[in-house]
């Protein structure tokens, strides 16, 4: 996880969560994360039990997105320009 120094600001590009409230983030880089204190002084601190796959081809963190088909409930997706890679979770 990219931590900030105190005392230079940083910029992340990131996908957000739209709900009020919500300060969980996502980078390909980072993968997921909560921003806390902000604006202040923002913190970064990683969501543990999230961050499991990477795409193979990158090396980089996938996000998880919902699934339009019958056969699986969510696939996670490489957020890399070009890389189609992505992987399904099965519904039991």
């Amino acid at each position: 996880m990219a931590i900030p120094d105190d005392k230079i600001p940083q910029t992340i590009a990131s996908y957000h969560c739209d709900h009020d409230g919500c300060s969980v983030r996502f980078d390909n880089l980072n993968g997921y994360f909560t921003v806390v204190l902000t604006p202040q002084q923002p913190y970064f601190i990683e969501e543990p039990g999230v961050n499991l796959l990477q795409c193979p081809e990158n090396r980089t963190w996938l996000y998880r997105s919902e699934s339009r088909d019958s056969n699986s409930r969510y696939r996670w997706r490489c957020d890399v320009d070009r890389c189609d890679y992505v992987r399904s979770h099965k519904i039991e």
